[in-house]
């Protein structure tokens, strides 16, 4: 339980659990042999956990980019830009194109959110219990209604901005750069029409996955699929994640493993809180009320072997102990931290120094939103 390279340089827990869990997945036959089908394989390598700003903003950089690019191309090379794209037709067909794809888009969502709604409404219908819950947890999975809702609004939005080519037109008559070809224009056009061409492909695919929950049969299937695919693996995260924090002293420091003929060795305790211990260390605002996202093991144990160091080069300072020196880490994974915002409380010892205090510090990460 020693080895935090599997975590990377800094031995990242998180990472840690992460590559555990991937290896086991890759030789469960069970797990293998329910496995998502291709085409919903590809939408999660497309669109992944994103949300309406996560398909936002790289548009708004790709966006940015075409148009620093036609301003610099103006600029220097002009004569390498296809000419044929300065004709007059072109601009008045770009628009009708992207009036078109706006119009397809958001009778698309408008066919979506009803269905979902439905099916929802009548699952939650059964009663407001655990299976209720899954069962709505399962549909959103294999469905993939939030991308699929979130891909297409966010293809609205830029449509509708983009009829303007509002970028493109502040460049060209507030600062009087770039180009009157209409070469970057069809590019944008070009990526509209494969993204619209994706959240089709997406759609199809919500619609025939909420048509197949419908059937038990199907329904059954897809619980089986979701149970390998998230629960069990979310349900590893929260053991390996439990099993590797809480027994991390004894790899950052074999001598707090206590024996009955050394009662002064060192102690560590993870995701456990001694109110009564006489010291509070480290106090961070920033975890108050926040959950344990990571720990850097590695810094977080030279920092402890750091201070282990000096306990035992101050021999005076500990004599009168009954127990050795102790460091206890209140914050824990999968729940909310107090709003105290304890880091680290001592129990004999010597006390904490600033660079111990800020590698213990900066060793924890934390994250707003609930596991």
């Amino acid at each position: 339980m020693d080895d935090w390279k599997a975590g990377g340089w800094l031995g990242s827990l998180g990472l840690r659990v992460a590559r555990e869990i991937e290896e086991h997945l890759k030789t469960n036959p069970t797990i293998r042999g329910a496995r998502q089908p291709l085409r919903m394989r590809f939408l999660l390598l497309l669109f992944g956990e994103r949300r309406l700003l996560g398909f936002l903003l790289p548009y708004a950089l790709l966006v940015v980019a075409l148009v620093a690019a036609e301003v610099i191309l103006a600029w220097c090379c002009n004569d390498l830009l296809p000419q044929w794209t300065a004709a007059e037709k072109i601009s008045p067909l770009l628009k009708d194109v992207t009036s078109y794809f706006l119009g397809a888009q958001v009778t698309a969502i408008g066919l979506l959110f009803p269905i979902a709604v439905a099916l929802v409404t009548l699952i939650v219908q059964r009663g407001d219990n655990s299976s209720t819950i899954s069962e709505v947890q399962i549909y959103f999975s294999e469905t993939l209604a939030y991308q699929v809702g979130a891909s297409g609004i966010a293809l609205s939005i830029v449509l509708g901005v983009q009829l303007l080519w509002s970028m493109q037109f502040t460049v060209h008559y507030f600062f009087e750069a770039g180009t009157s070809l209409q070469f970057f224009k069809i590019v944008l056009t070009c990526v509209h029409m494969v993204w619209f061409s994706v959240n089709l492909a997406a759609i199809w695919h919500f619609l025939f996955a909420s048509l197949s929950y419908i059937r038990p049969a199907e329904r059954a299937v897809m619980r089986k699929r979701f149970t390998a695919q998230y629960a069990i693996p979310a349900d590893l995260k929260e053991r390996l994640t439990h099993l590797f924090y809480e027994g991390a002293a004894t790899s950052i420091l074999p001598e707090s493993k206590k024996t009955l003929s050394d009662p002064k060795a060192p102690s560590f305790f993870f995701g456990h809180d001694f109110r009564d211990w006489e010291y509070t260390e480290i106090t961070d605002q920033g975890a108050a009320g926040k959950y344990l996202k990571d720990v850097w093991m590695r810094p977080l144990g030279w920092a402890i072997r750091r201070w282990y160091t000096r306990c035992k080069a101050s021999p005076n300072k500990n004599k009168h102990y009954a127990s050795g020196p102790a460091l206890c880490f209140p914050v824990n994974f999968f729940t909310q931290g107090a709003q105290d915002g304890v880091v680290c409380r001592r129990q004999n010892g010597v006390p904490l120094d600033y660079l111990e205090r800020f590698i213990i510090k900066h060793a924890f990460r934390y994250t707003s939103i609930a596991p």
